[in-house]
């Protein structure tokens, strides 16, 4: 080979290892919330036995349970991605506890389930939603499934 070739060679690898070095640097980060995102969606998701617990309480009792023992909620154990579940009476909502989902997110992070009672009294909706504490850390939004980010 001439020289001239080789050096040809050599700028054309070099460019092709750039361009891969540049799509790396957008894809990775990109792959990483994506990939937290579907952990929290899939944690919303499961909660339907917690969810359905308290909410079967209400209208079997006509009040909210006192705390997450009288609802049947055993602290979250068990679910996938979330180290517990607390039930307040004061807010009728669910808090949840993560653990660490990857990505730039820290284990303990907070996600709020508000329930609401329907105007008959017959049916209990959940407003998933961040948590306004920063105490310990919300979900940042760009993770929340798009029901939770209104």
């Amino acid at each position: 080979m001439k020289r001239s070739s080789v050096v040809d060679v050599m700028v054309d690898v070099m460019t092709v290892l750039a361009i891969f070095g540049i799509l790396a640097a957008i894809s990775i980060p990109l792959y990483r919330d994506h990939s937290v995102r579907s952990k929290v969606t899939s944690l919303v998701e499961s909660l339907g036995p917690v969810t359905n617990a308290v909410a079967a309480f209400r209208l079997r009792t006509g009040r909210w349970p006192k705390d997450a023992a009288e609802a049947g909620i055993d602290g979250g154990s068990g679910l996938e991605y979330v180290e517990s579940v607390a039930w307040s009476l004061k807010r009728t909502r669910l808090t949840l506890f993560t653990k660490n989902l990857g990505g730039s997110t820290v284990a303990g992070q907070e996600l709020v389930l508000a329930a609401k009672l329907s105007k008959d009294g017959r049916r209990v909706t959940w407003d998933c939603r961040p948590s306004a504490s920063m105490r310990p850390l919300p979900l940042d939004m760009k993770y929340l499934p798009p029901d939770c980010r209104r």
